[in-house]
């Protein structure tokens, strides 16, 4: 079922990755310059105190795959129900799911990456994190915005490295690192490649227990 190394999946499909249009003034002419790749560590800037991000994790990461609600059992019916929020304006669960899977903290038993398309825009898909519980339903333990890889394990999960663009020639890239129950944001760097510089912006970690 899994196919593909975390370090190497991307799933930057709703980012706008590409190209920029610049004009140049020597010829009048239009020239096409590539972004930087945020998944090629040599185009990521160096910030300002020179923090080091963790090394790619050995986790494996699943194709994304669509899950109907009728083969879910009633628990996790019942959680989902909970998490995942539809566009349709009947209030109605969705009839199916956007799934990843991957093992998060090693236990045997994969968290869930649910596509939440009411929530993504220009900034990439956005995905609620849900791990298994023991009456066979789910618990909501995070959420992130963008392509993203796992990075090495801290307190026994994996860390998860999200990029996401920002507007213009920016993009941040976050780590996400599983503490007190669900994963938090522990680090958020603004990267401007255009004016080529790395701002460190602050945490909101006030959320309640």
């Amino acid at each position: 079922m899994l196919k593909l190394r975390a370090q190497t999946i991307t799933l930057l499909g709703c980012l706008a990755f590409g190209f920029v249009f610049s004009a140049v003034a020597e010829n009048g002419s239009e020239t096409m310059s590539k972004e930087p790749d945020p998944w090629d560590a040599q185009d990521w800037m160096t910030p300002p105190d020179g923090f080091a991000w963790p090394g790619p994790s050995s986790i494996e990461v699943s194709d994304a795959a669509i899950v109907k609600r009728a083969e879910l059992s009633a628990a996790q019916q019942a959680t989902l129900d909970r998490y995942v929020i539809t566009d349709d304006p009947s209030g109605n669960p969705p009839a199916e799911i956007r799934v990843i899977r991957t093992d998060l903290n090693q236990d045997g038993r994969d968290e869930w990456l649910i596509d939440c398309p009411i929530y993504g825009g220009s900034g990439g898909p956005f995905y609620m994190i849900v791990t298994p519980t023991k009456d066979g339903g789910f618990e909501e333990i995070g959420s992130l915005q963008g392509g993203f890889e796992l990075r090495k394990s801290h307190g026994g999960w994996a860390q998860i490295e999200v990029a996401s663009r920002g507007g213009g020639g920016t993009m941040s890239r976050v780590l996400l690192r599983h503490e007190k129950g669900r994963y938090r944001a522990v680090r958020n760097e603004d990267h401007d490649f255009f004016l080529k510089t790395v701002t460190l912006r602050p945490l909101n970690r006030d959320r309640p227990d």
